[in-house]
């Protein structure tokens, strides 16, 4: 129960004091969209994910991230200056938006080498053909990321979303394996 008053709560629901019908639709479906998104992300994924990454986090701990960060994901290890996570990202503001579905590299504020990794990340976007998007690459105080997502409607006409989900993850992933490697100088210390 706590859980699904915290996933209200992320999404402005019940902020009337009342339920809409979104708000029952989302509460009736919570746990099957919940199981679904992690059958995307266990099983081969998850291990992929932990082969290029090096570390992963427990499933488990996609729950408090979308409490507290509207994205329910798996993630590499935080305590160097770049991590990485994989999964979707949720926006409560537009409820009639698509949750997005991919990957995200980012890398703290206070981060010695942080000129080289946004120099880095500036270059991943620009060589990418729109694929990649940088986020704050050019702010020195705030947390800067790079992202590849698509939105999950992208995924419904195929016929298993699940399947094709776990490939376009496995996508990113190497894409990801890609870029370690050609900067393989940055602090990749998960």
């Amino acid at each position: 129960m706590k859980e699904i008053k915290s996933f209200m709560e992320i999404n402005n629901m019940s902020q009337s004091g009342q339920f809409s019908a979104i708000d029952i639709l989302a509460l009736t479906n919570f746990s099957n969209a919940r199981s679904i998104m992690d059958e995307t992300l266990l099983g081969e994924v998850f291990e992929e994910f932990r082969v290029t990454c090096g570390s992963v986090s427990e499933i488990g701990t996609a729950s408090t991230q979308l409490r507290q960060h509207n994205r329910y994901i798996i993630s590499s290890d935080r305590r160097g200056d770049i991590w990485v996570g994989l999964g979707y990202w949720m926006n409560p503001s537009i409820t009639t938006n698509y949750p997005e579905v991919g990957i995200l590299i980012e890398t703290v504020p206070n981060s010695t080498d942080r000129e080289q990794i946004l120099k880095a990340m500036l270059e991943v976007v620009q060589s990418s053909s729109g694929k990649w998007r940088g986020h704050n690459l050019t702010q020195a105080k705030n947390w800067s990321s790079i992202t590849q997502v698509k939105p999950l409607h992208t995924f419904l006409s195929e016929e298993n979303h699940v399947a094709s989900v776990k490939t376009y993850f496995k996508e990113t992933l190497a894409d990801v394996h890609s870029i370690r490697q050609k900067y393989s100088h940055l602090p990749w210390k998960f």
